[in-house]
């Protein structure tokens, strides 16, 4: 519908009676948008091969803008280059972001979505392959750091030599080669890192804490002993509580219940898939992540993020 006959219609509203009125909401819910496609609006800032900022246009292909770079002669649209390029039925993107941000399982999902389980899957790890990989630009002022750990998992490969049943237990108690670690890192201003671990030291800490960390800040840590070491090494002041001896807070203002509120958040939200493969951890912690950064989550958002789109200048739009 042209904008203006929408606004026509808008107008005739305050004119509808009562009854009138609930008809019109009922209609609404049970008529599905018939979304011809998902087109990316405006122009690209640079070539997708080469960044080369002199382009032209260059036809249509299923529905989106082409672009042809002058420096490189290579062909491109918004979505070259993205984990979402080539992949089919776009009218549909919206309602797989919904579902993802709803943690839907993948039955629900393909239902909703009218797609295949299969696809349904695909899609998922299309949409997430990014997300895993975010880091926060900076963490500054009193940064909190704390580790986890998620239980590993082989759920989908094949040949694994005595198999556990999905979620299960460890075999051992405590921490062993089982336990998978996970660092999660939270300043004040709720910039989260979360990152797997190959293993607990200080080596494998400050290179996941690399560039993030603020010279100058504070850093707030349990007892676990690489962390003085780490918090030298970016020029961060270190505060150490000793949670066993029941110091949780040192100065009224340094502790980590931040980083153990997120984490809670993060394991009761994991249970749904029970038990993630270890392969694709890292995925599902960038997944929350974004879906416990920003309030009020909306799929186009989602979807900026799943396509790594950062400008405002380039966005998503139905037509």
């Amino acid at each position: 519908m042209k904008r203006i006959k929408f606004k026509q219609m808008l107008s005739e509203l305050k004119d509808l009676t009562y009854n009138q009125k609930q008809e019109l909401i009922e209609k609404i819910k049970i008529v599905k948008p018939k979304n011809k496609m998902l087109a990316l609006s405006d122009k690209p800032n640079s070539c997708r091969h080469c960044q080369s900022e002199q382009y032209v246009r260059w036809g249509n292909e299923s529905g989106i803008q082409r672009y042809k770079c002058k420096l490189c002669k290579k062909t491109y649209n918004q979505l070259t280059n993205t984990p979402l390029a080539r992949l089919r039925k776009k009218e549909e993107w919206l309602s797989n972001a919904n579902e993802m941000i709803k943690g839907s399982s993948l039955k629900t999902t393909g239902e909703i979505c009218n797609i295949a389980i299969s696809t349904a899957f695909h899609w998922r790890h299309k949409f997430l392959e990014l997300l895993g990989d975010i880091k926060p630009d900076c963490l500054s002022g009193i940064v909190e750091a704390d580790e986890t750990y998620f239980l590993e998992s082989r759920k989908g490969q094949r040949s694994v030599e005595n198999p556990r049943k999905r979620g299960g237990k460890a075999k051992k108690r405590g921490l062993s080669s089982e336990q998978i670690p996970v660092l999660i890192a939270r300043d004040r201003s709720k910039n989260t890192l979360s990152c797997q671990l190959e293993s607990v030291s200080s080596r494998a800490i400050f290179d996941t804490l690399a560039d993030v960390i603020e010279k100058g800040s504070v850093l707030c840590t349990d007892g676990n002993s690489v962390y003085p070491s780490v918090a030298n090494e970016y020029g961060a002041l270190h505060k150490k509580l000793n949670i066993k001896a029941g110091l949780r807070v040192i100065e009224k203002i340094y502790h980590i219940q931040n980083v153990n509120s997120y984490t809670s958040r993060l394991k009761s939200w994991m249970k749904r898939f029970h038990g993630v493969s270890t392969k694709y951890l890292q995925k599902y912690l960038g997944w929350w992540r974004i879906i416990d950064t920003f309030q009020n989550l909306n799929p186009i958002s989602f979807l900026h993020e799943s396509i790594g789109i950062k400008s405002t200048n380039q966005r998503l739009m139905l037509i």
